[in-house]
């Protein structure tokens, strides 16, 4: 093992919090990110012009993560492998400087304390930060969370922060009293460059800043994920992180009720897709995109089905997962991370297998007349004479298929013959038409019918979204029904279906 990363893992040995508060920290639970945010790093981008570090600190600052950069490092892993490359391990001399040019824009000087030698490696060895850390005293109405550690929080509710000329938790605290709706901070070192980086200096002599960083939020380990990143050949590295709340917030928050008990640990969706649930809980996995939830977790199972990248989501929101919140969605789950009774997670667990209840609210059973097609098949009435689709067209509505509709996700069925409780679907044929065809309920290889009786009485279907057309075909003489998806074969003719009451 490199002595760096030797290094980097004794550090972790100096976390712990020094607070003497009675509050049981540890009882707050508090979602994992979703994503790491990463607070700027540049702040100069003209020479001349003023520093500029969101010193807003208001409640509408925007969280942008840092477009520079390259890589984030977003666990201990990814530091180690970063430090482990011989260019960064080497002994360290201070960067050739002899290709500056206009583009090296100073940024600010940072703290009067620098890393010897100066060099990644170096910052990760320097015990100087983490020890400022866990020494520092916790005032009066505040609680600590955490100390000494390497990665800086990516918590709810940014708001702003400012950079400090020494590495003080009370001033920082105090900047967090002064803003409306502020509850904890994340104070820490940062090795930053010294110039911007760029062409002309991809690897600039190092700073050290300290950042104080605002949240309306819970500042936990839970969401400690940026352990820096690289700009160019720049590393930034964070160290003596500390995180605080204050004490009203954490009491309220260490009291908090688990929704464990309250909620199911599956739940089924309009489109019969099954979730496992998991109640107060996070998860380890990051999300690629969110949707505002309206009314509880349950739509965050509406805005998975639609989205073919999803198999899981955390929904954040209100308590026992009902009310407004956001849906974040996510390639997989991960593992269950515990969280308050705010979060649900949820991960797909295939579909229904069973048909529905017979007390499953239906429509009025209804016959399909044939119209419109300009055939002899006008005026007709379908009959479904096999469960697998065959079909034909009948004069008497009594020797006619009766069907009805779920309402609890507008599929088509059968009410009577042998295709009696299976659901209308796309047939297992890929030519551009399809003939009628029926399955169990719930079965995920199949794309069901939902339908809707239309104004003039007419039916719309449509399967995955995509409307469909009835047509009866000259290969069989135009006595049965086929669903048309694709071209328009010449030998077919288009056709109304209307529902006539049973």
């Amino acid at each position: 093992m490199y002595p760096a990363v030797t290094a980097l893992v004794a550090l972790a040995a100096l976390t712990g919090a020094q607070s003497t508060s009675t509050i049981d920290v540890d009882a707050i639970v508090v979602p994992a990110p979703s994503e790491v945010f990463v607070l700027p790093v540049v702040y100069v981008t003209a020479e001349n012009a003023p520093a500029v570090t969101a010193t807003t600190l208001t409640g509408t600052a925007t969280a942008s993560s840092d477009p520079l950069a390259t890589n984030v490092f977003d666990s201990k892993g990814d530091v180690a492998v970063a430090l482990s490359s011989a260019s960064v391990l080497a002994t360290a001399t201070t960067p050739d400087l002899s290709k500056r040019a206009a583009t090296c824009v100073p940024q600010p000087s940072g703290i009067a304390y620098s890393s010897v030698p100066d060099s990644a490696a170096g910052f990760v060895a320097d015990t100087y930060y983490n020890s400022q850390a866990v020494l520092a005293s916790v005032p009066t109405g505040w609680v600590q969370s955490f100390a000494g550690i390497n990665a800086s929080n990516s918590a709810d509710k940014y708001m702003g922060f400012s950079l400090l000329t020494s590495y003080d938790p009370k001033a920082c605290m105090d900047k967090c009293t002064a803003v409306s709706g502020c509850n904890s901070v994340n104070i820490y070192f940062e090795r930053d460059p010294s110039t911007s980086v760029d062409a002309s200096c991809s690897n600039p002599p190092s700073v050290v800043n300290v950042k104080c960083v605002l949240w309306g939020g819970v500042v936990a380990t839970a969401n400690a994920n940026n352990f820096g990143q690289l700009r160019g050949d720049f590393q930034v590295l964070i160290a003596g992180s500390a995180g605080y709340m204050k004490s009203a917030f954490a009491a309220a928050l260490a009291a908090q009720p688990s929704a464990t008990s309250s909620l199911p640990s599956t739940a089924t969706d309009a489109a019969d897709n099954v979730y496992n649930i998991y109640a107060s809980s996070d998860s380890t996995q990051g999300s690629y995109t969110n949707a505002q939830a309206l009314t509880s977790y349950k739509d965050c199972m509406d805005f998975c089905d639609n989205d073919s990248k999803c198999n899981a989501w955390t929904y954040v929101g209100g308590t026992n997962g009902v009310g407004s919140g956001s849906c974040w969605l996510k390639s997989k789950l991960g593992s269950p991370s515990p969280a308050g009774a705010n979060v649900v997670s949820g991960s797909k667990n295939g579909k229904v297998t069973t048909t529905y209840s017979t007390t499953d609210p239906t429509s009025t059973p209804f016959y399909i007349k044939i119209s419109r097609s300009g055939t002899s098949a006008d005026n007709k009435y379908i009959f479904i004479s096999s469960a697998n689709g065959q079909s034909k067209l009948v004069s008497n509505p009594a020797d006619a298929t009766k069907f009805v509709v779920n309402q609890r996700n507008n599929y088509m069925l059968a009410q009577t013959g042998s295709a009696a409780g299976l659901a209308f679907a796309l047939g297992p044929t890929t030519s551009a038409t399809s003939p009628l065809y029926f399955a169990k309920q719930g079965v995920a290889a199949q794309s069901y019918f939902s339908c809707a009786v239309q104004p003039n009485g007419d039916a719309a279907c449509s399967v995955n979204g995509v409307g469909i057309a009835g047509t009866v075909c000259a290969a069989d003489n135009y006595s049965s029904i086929q669903l048309i998806t694709g071209g328009w074969p010449s030998s077919c003719l288009w056709v109304l279906w209307s529902f006539i009451s049973a």
